[in-house]
């Protein structure tokens, strides 16, 4: 294990510490500050992590340590994990997710930072089947085996990825060492390759509800006081889940099982949205509509992912049968030439040289007979015509119109020859 700490990982683990103390407890803030710090000091802080990659381990107490906690407040918990989950993209590149519950002891219900099997829709899934589960155990609070849990989870983790490790409690530590200990023990974790100039790696939060203990929860946070949110109530909590949801910036499509969806068109899969969490039908490459119909794209336009994005045009002078699937499906119509995909230019014809005793000039039809000059110099590109008019006292037998197609001329440059006149008979 010691080993994979060694590859280059940016980890961000989230504990959340939900406590109710009957001693020492701490002074509450209220909604509008809590959420405004957990949106400051937490939220976007890991948002902008380098390359999006983040780490999240959430801690939640789920000992019965009051009748509040029983009735609605682990719900509340859950609540809270998925709003802070909401403005991140779950999937493998981004954002990955642990989840450990605690009372008498530590159970690692969600670990998803060593492997790539979660989406955020199985998390948000597993998450609203735990919130539904009731607390147990009153009065019996294994923090430190929660966060020493969190350490287990973490030392599998990218090495490549921010960390932060939040704790959710309405309680207080009752077995094992101080929750300090262990504390100092996750923190201690260390990566191979982490830049220091982008700040911690990791980072440990807690969040206390009802009036938890704030020594306990300021032993176990990292340095800064900033770490610790102080919430009075469950009912306060819920208000604060919904102050700090946010919209992912980016998602992607992962498409799963067509179960989790509402019948699909026979051009459509059903996908998780890692943004929102949620599963939609949405259309294959090469079709767009709303995934319960879908058509194919037209010619000339091309989509190349599933998503419910629309068709795209083909570059500029470039053509693409139905239901084109990639850009390199559009390919340069007749008269341009370029690689497939594009971009696509004009195949012109070679300049024509000067024809002695004629001027040359553009028109815009192909009649052959006599032409009004133009003054309009000849073009070399496709379906252009040149004419060729012979100078006073010359002429030609020639055909005087040329036009350009495919690159070439159809036709050589006339001949202007002198006019010779009948002899005159002298008599």
């Amino acid at each position: 294990m010691a080993g994979r700490l060694a590859r280059p990982t940016v980890l961000l683990a989230c504990v959340f510490l939900l406590q109710s103390f009957h001693h020492g407890a701490v002074f509450s803030q209220t909604v509008d500050e809590v959420a405004n710090n957990i949106n400051a000091n937490l939220i976007t802080p890991y948002l902008s992590a380098p390359d999006g990659k983040v780490d999240l381990v959430f801690v939640v107490d789920q000992s019965a340590f009051s009748a509040e906690k029983t009735n609605r407040g682990f719900l509340y918990m859950i609540n809270f994990v998925k709003e802070v989950l909401s403005g991140f993209t779950v999937d493998s590149e981004h954002t990955r997710v642990a989840v450990i519950t605690f009372s008498r002891e530590a159970t690692v219900e969600i670990n998803d930072l060593d492997s790539r099997q979660e989406t955020k829709c199985t998390v948000f899934s597993r998450l609203d089947d735990l919130r539904a589960e009731v607390p147990k155990h009153p009065g019996l609070t294994a923090t430190t085996g929660a966060l020493r849990a969190a350490r287990e989870v973490l030392t599998e983790s990218r090495s490549d990825a921010k960390k932060a490790v939040i704790l959710i409690t309405d309680s207080y530590s009752t077995i094992g060492p101080p929750p300090e200990v262990a504390s100092r023990e996750l923190r201690s974790l260390r990566w191979t390759g982490w830049d220091s100039n982008q700040g911690p790696q990791l980072e440990v939060f807690a969040v206390g509800v009802s009036g938890a203990d704030e020594n306990e929860l300021e032993s176990v946070v990292s340095s800064s006081p900033n770490n610790v949110f102080n919430i009075d109530s469950f009912s306060s909590l819920r208000r604060v889940s919904k102050l700090i949801h946010q919209v992912p910036d980016n998602s992607s499509w992962e498409v799963t099982h067509p179960s989790f969806c509402t019948p699909c068109d026979s051009s459509a899969s059903c996908a998780c949205d890692t943004g929102l969490g949620q599963y939609h039908c949405i259309c294959n490459a090469g079709y767009h509509g709303d995934g319960t119909t879908c058509q194919a794209c037209s010619a000339d336009t091309y989509k190349d992912s599933t998503g419910p994005g629309v068709c795209t045009a083909c570059p500029e002078n470039a053509a693409s049968p139905t239901g084109a699937t990639s850009v390199e499906q559009c390919t340069c119509r007749e008269g341009y030439e370029g690689p497939a995909g594009g971009p696509c230019t004009e195949i012109l014809c070679p300049a024509l040289p000067a024809v002695p005793h004629a001027t040359s000039f553009h028109i815009y039809s192909p009649a052959n007979e006599a032409q009004v000059n133009t003054y309009t110099t000849c073009r070399n590109t496709p379906g252009d015509y040149c004419y060729f008019q012979c100078d006073v006292g010359f002429t030609t037998s020639d055909v005087s119109r040329l036009y350009c197609e495919g690159g070439v001329w159809d036709r050589g440059t006339p001949t202007c020859t002198v006019v010779i006149c009948d002899g005159i008979d002298e008599e």
